[in-house]
């Protein structure tokens, strides 16, 4: 069981739109995903076969279903490891992952396409909001802090080469690991991964530590 110290992520996710945040573009629900993933892992009862293939099927067809697993997937790679593994620590209280799944679902979503200075007049290239949110999330990610949400604030036209942003981003951090080392740790990361993947022009990172999880047998 985990047990929150506190929680004030802000509500900037899909988490305060729930119908449209909780349903993807192509009209599948987080909800049939997640118990796809667990169908897939072997969990028993998750979903009739006939309903899997048939929602198998579908994804076959559809890139952000897929991405949505692919991130899925990440998620709950990282949880294990941030808890060791220990089913004890994961099976229980878990209410801290709906607003990670919530931004998930905003992350597969294109959203605004942001210029890139071409290499040549007659280039056009862009980037998609949705892909810069799941670049922050897989590599700020790691076994000690999780990134529960991130924003994209934009300082003038967001379709404009040349914009200033700013990057926000939410962490969940484990105990008993400092959470400004974390948060300084995970900002530095995503510094380096805006500069070296992209020319975007980034203000500021600030990053905001919204939850601790404590094992429960820490607080023994």
């Amino acid at each position: 069981m985990t047990i929150p110290s506190h929680n004030a992520c802000r509500n900037n996710t899909a988490a305060s739109l729930p119908h449209r945040g909780r349903i993807l573009e192509c009209g599948t629900s987080l909800h049939k995903l997640s118990d796809l993933q667990d169908y897939r892992s072997g969990v028993y009862g998750a979903m009739a076969p006939r309903t899997a293939e048939k929602l198998e099927n579908h994804i076959t067809h559809c890139p952000q279903c897929r991405h949505f697993l692919a991130q899925l997937d990440r998620l709950h790679n990282n949880t294990r490891d941030m808890f060791h593994n220990d089913v004890s620590n994961t099976s229980a209280d878990l209410g801290w992952l709906q607003p990670m799944l919530d931004a998930l679902s905003l992350e597969v979503r294109q959203g605004a396409l942001i210029p890139l200075e071409p290499l040549f007049e007659s280039d056009s290239l862009h980037l998609s909001e949705g892909a810069i949110r799941s670049l922050l999330r897989t590599y700020g990610s790691s076994s000690t802090a999780l990134v529960s949400s991130t924003e994209i604030v934009p300082h003038g036209d967001l379709t404009a080469i040349g914009t200033p942003i700013e990057i926000n981003v939410d962490i969940v951090v484990s105990y008993p690991t400092s959470p400004l080392e974390q948060a300084l740790h995970v900002r530095d990361k995503i510094w380096m991964l805006l500069k070296e993947r992209t020319d975007l022009l980034v203000t500021a990172v600030n990053v905001h530590v919204c939850d601790i999880i404590v094992p429960q047998e820490a607080m023994s």
